[in-house]
């Protein structure tokens, strides 16, 4: 069944506001993030919030910084509260998105794979 477009528009909504809040957050184990994607339920009462750590320097432990997001949740949520008119606040979920983690091991296999083809050729 395809979501209320009541839904899919607060859902667009929503995801611009997090990433507006994450942003002005100073909590020092949160790393770079980037929010992926949200998913708001059709009854408006859960926000699924994928993330993705973006840790060039691997300074950040994805632990860590789910624990941050997850202390925030409330903070962000009284946010939205304060600037979106809304009946009932949804309950936010922080869920990681391992899909960039996934995609640069694929990379780095596909580069590791054809140095091999080209030191083969070599020979």
């Amino acid at each position: 069944m395809l979501p209320y477009k009541r839904a899919l528009r607060l859902n667009k909504l929503l995801h611009h506001k997090i990433c507006d809040i994450l942003q002005e957050i100073k909590d020092p184990r949160i790393g770079f993030i980037t929010i992926t994607s949200t998913e708001l339920s059709d009854d408006l009462k859960l926000l699924k919030v994928y993330y993705s750590l973006i840790d060039i320097s691997k300074k950040y432990n994805k632990n860590d910084t789910q624990l941050a997001l997850d202390n925030a949740a409330g903070f962000i949520r009284f946010r939205i509260g304060e600037e979106i008119d809304l009946r009932v606040i949804p309950k936010i979920q922080f869920i990681f998105d391992a899909s960039f983690e996934r995609a640069q091991r694929i990379f780095n296999l596909i580069d590791e794979i054809s140095k091999e083809s080209e030191d083969k050729e070599e020979l």
